[in-house]
């Protein structure tokens, strides 16, 4: 249908980086369903117009759209690269009133927006109200404490994924380095990034290894960070 179609032109043009044109199409549309706004929504995270995002939240609104799950994705991110506390309290509230709480997704996107927000207390709120926590959940909460220096609790958090039967993955020892750089526990940092490839058999990343370079520059181990530098496989650019 023409629908679709034009839904897919939207889509085609954003991802192009051509937010003028994609616009374009959206306006000149004469019906549009959810997945029209939901993709309009998408294109300005893509291209971080989080104004114009807000902007098409509230008209979507006015239009009588309701918004679903795809459309709460859509705004989370946004509240988070703008720090929007007010609209990230109101998307929140608006999720309770749908009834979409109960969605991983979700959950895991409403940790990273309050911690992007500046306010871990709702991020752990969030995650201690989750019922089902997957892998993106944990390291969730793990950056949340890495983000505010909290690198012990989040240390205590990575082990009680792991004994919950979690399995973490790359993105999860990025967070757990980090946040070990962030609190100054070298040792500690060191132990994550040396148990990934013995138990978990996860080849180190350049993230990894720049995180633990940062982790040894800001303890002042100089020396060290650049004794590692030399003995990666990977060479930085």
């Amino acid at each position: 249908s023409s629908l679709v179609v034009g839904n897919a032109v939207v889509d085609m043009y954003a991802k192009c980086g051509k937010m003028e044109d994609s616009l374009k199409q959206f306006e000149n549309m004469k019906a549009r369903d959810i997945v029209t706004w939901n993709t309009i929504i998408a294109a300005c995270v893509h291209s971080e117009d989080c104004k114009l995002g807000f902007r098409m939240i509230s008209r979507m609104r006015i239009e009588g759209m309701v918004p679903d799950v795809a459309t709460m994705l859509g705004t989370l991110p946004m509240c988070s690269l703008f720090a929007a506390k007010r609209q990230g309290r109101e998307t929140h509230g608006c999720i309770l009133k749908l009834g979409f709480e109960s969605d991983v997704p979700i959950g895991n996107a409403l940790i990273e927006m309050y911690s992007k927000c500046g306010s871990l207390e709702n991020s752990i709120l969030v995650f201690e109200h989750m019922k089902t926590k997957d892998v993106v959940t944990w390291t969730a909460l793990i950056s949340a404490y890495g983000m505010y220096g909290e690198g012990r609790r989040a240390l205590s958090a990575f082990e009680e994924m792991e004994a919950t039967g979690v399995v973490p993955d790359h993105i999860a020892f990025v967070a757990i380095i980090f946040a070990c750089s962030h609190s100054g526990l070298v040792e500690e940092g060191r132990a994550c990034f040396d148990r990934m490839k013995k138990d978990y058999y996860i080849e180190p990343r350049m993230e990894h290894y720049a995180c633990v370079v940062d982790l040894l520059s800001r303890s002042g181990l100089l020396t060290e960070a650049e004794e590692f530098i030399l003995s990666m496989p990977l060479k930085p650019d």
